[in-house]
């Protein structure tokens, strides 16, 4: 679901395209985002949720970085 957040991120919410990229259906996705959002407690389309997550994922990205 990690891969599913960031690409969705990426192409600024839009539905389409991030089912495109992930080889997925529309209402996959959908309904991957709903889990994420259940999971985490996080409304995802929310400015500080999205702040939040893009943070996570650079420092994620620094560490794995750091350690190869």
């Amino acid at each position: 679901m990690s891969q599913t957040l960031r690409v969705y991120l990426q192409k600024r919410f839009r539905q389409v395209e991030t089912a495109k990229i992930l080889h997925i259906h529309r209402s996959t996705l959908l309904y991957r985002l709903e889990r994420i959002s259940e999971i985490t407690g996080l409304k995802i389309t929310e400015i500080e949720s999205e702040l939040h997550i893009h943070i996570t994922y650079e420092m994620m990205d620094r560490i794995k970085e750091k350690s190869e």
